[in-house]
């Protein structure tokens, strides 16, 4: 609104909620975000993996193994392994699996306790029929979509089949309102900031596709999908896609296939309770949705959906494990059985266990640190900063290949508390005035005629360089506030 530019984009409410405690309790930013609300997301993600197995199966071993499969559930692709492939152990399948892939990722892993907090309300809702938990619910389903998409998706296309199902066939309109609200809030959120990007295209079997082209890199297969699909050759497409369909669903569940088990009992004696419809709907977007659609900003931004479909399975394999081992009369065999799946599981997590324990991540050393540090002490957040290149720049090419490398300025605006002139995000949005602030770096730094006005016409009021710049340091116009190895700062007056 100050700005006047609107705010558009994905997952801004995770951002959003986090800036707000920092400014009501004074934490700083990144200590929230690095440390803080990590731990209270998969303390939530765990605790609610646990209530609602427990709620649902009545057995607290089944709740404890759900709680490690939903976090460290891995796929079958060691096998691969086994025999001499070398592959990409965490992706093999077309999928990440959560510890590599949804762990590390604000925007996803918060939207998982989205997911099962839900759950767990609609499951407390069909079993007293309190409104507290319907308007649960309807607050955190249609707040959804603000911290992922996808989970907007899965959520209120859930809720929408259970209020159907309540209303068509129990003739019980009470759930009605409470949807029609979460679908007010999930709009008001979902159609100003991400309705721009696009909508659903149809593109039928394209992660099938994919794996045999990408990671799985059978290229016999992919060259047989092109020819039966030249010639029509509908069996041989048929025999493809079952081939497909195996690989890429059983592939990616691992040991988690054994929530087929709890599954099908669920099925069974349970068909029509709300809990149960709730679950298959949202188990029935995050597969077939993703597995005929993709979205026009990014094909790979459906595979996503799919990590849901991994993680909504492992709340049944703690049962479905308790089912197969409840069969087992012998505790010494039970107990290998138990250890056998836990074996079984880790291995392709272990590349991803190994990085967050040994590995020390990119870390932003002292200097760029103190630097940033400066800056934020440094007047208010109204100063806007040019970060200049730090190598001769003659074409327009170069300059286009700085501007890729810039992100890197980013810790400016996360650390230093200022605005940048221009600097890539890397996202998919468009850039509005990338060429023309490019035109104006290209003159400033050639020293063109001007070069000082344009500084203040484009009211940049401090510049930032890494390496020395000789004009700006005998430039009796600019103060040099701040010198530091990571670079300079100067102000204009």
């Amino acid at each position: 609104g100050f700005a006047g530019q609107p705010i558009r984009g994905y997952h801004f409410l995770y951002h959003t909620l986090l800036a707000m405690v920092s400014r009501v309790t004074t934490i700083q930013s990144r200590f929230l975000y690095f440390q803080i609300f990590p731990v209270i997301t998969a303390f939530l993600w765990g605790l609610g993996v646990y209530k609602v197995t427990l709620e649902w199966f009545k057995n607290k071993l089944a709740a404890l193994f759900s709680v490690f499969f939903s976090f460290f559930g891995g796929s079958f692709a060691f096998v691969l392994l086994l025999f001499g492939r070398s592959v990409d152990i965490d992706n093999v399948f077309g999928m990440s699996q959560p510890f590599g892939a949804t762990m590390p990722n604000p925007a996803l892993a918060s939207s998982i306790v989205f997911i099962i907090w839900s759950f767990y309300f609609m499951l407390k809702y069909q079993k007293t029929k309190e409104k507290k938990w319907a308007a649960l619910l309807t607050i955190i389903a249609g707040l959804s979509v603000g911290f992922k998409a996808y989970a907007g998706m899965i959520l209120m296309g859930a809720f929408l089949v259970v209020m159907l199902k309540e209303l068509i066939l129990d003739k019980n309109k009470k759930l009605l309102p409470y949807f029609l609200l979460a679908l007010a809030i999930s709009l008001g959120i979902f159609l100003p900031f991400n309705a721009q990007y696009g909508f659903l295209v149809w593109y039928a079997f394209w992660p099938l596709k994919r794996m045999f082209h990408g990671p799985l890199n059978f290229t016999k297969y992919d060259e047989l999908w092109d020819q039966y699909e030249y010639y029509n050759n509908y069996y041989g497409l048929f025999k493809l896609y079952t081939l497909g369909l195996v690989l890429f669903i059983f592939g990616n569940l691992g040991t988690r296939v054994v929530s087929l088990f709890s599954l099908w009992k669920k099925i069974r004696h349970n068909l029509l309770s709300s809990g149960t419809v709730f679950y298959l709907a949202m188990i029935f977007i995050s597969t077939i949705i993703p597995l005929f659609f993709i979205q026009p900003i990014g094909a790979f931004n459906m595979i996503q959906l799919y990590w849901y479909f991994l993680f909504l399975m492992a709340i049944l394999t703690g049962p479905g494990l308790i089912i197969i081992a409840q069969k087992i009369t012998n505790k010494s065999i039970r107990l290998g059985f138990y250890i056998l799946i836990i074996l079984l599981t880790l291995p392709s997590n272990m590349i991803a266990i190994n990085n967050y324990l040994l590995d020390s991540g990119s870390l932003i050393d002292k200097d760029k640190m103190e630097l940033a540090a400066y800056l934020r002490n440094y007047g208010n957040y109204d100063l806007t900063v040019l970060v200049l290149p730090d190598k001769t720049i003659d074409t327009t090419r170069e300059l286009d290949s700085w501007f890729g490398y810039s992100y890197t300025n980013l810790i400016i605006l996360a650390f230093g508390g200022k605005r940048l002139y221009i600097a890539n995000e890397i996202v998919q949005f468009p850039y509005k005035y990338k060429d023309e602030r490019l035109a104006v770096v290209a003159q400033i730094i050639r020293l063109q005629t001007g070069s000082y006005a344009l500084l203040k016409q484009e009211q940049i009021q401090l510049i930032v360089t890494t390496t020395d710049i000789i004009w700006l340091d005998s430039w009796n116009r600019v103060e040099l506030l701040f010198k530091n190895p990571a670079g300079k700062v100067y102000k204009l007056p």
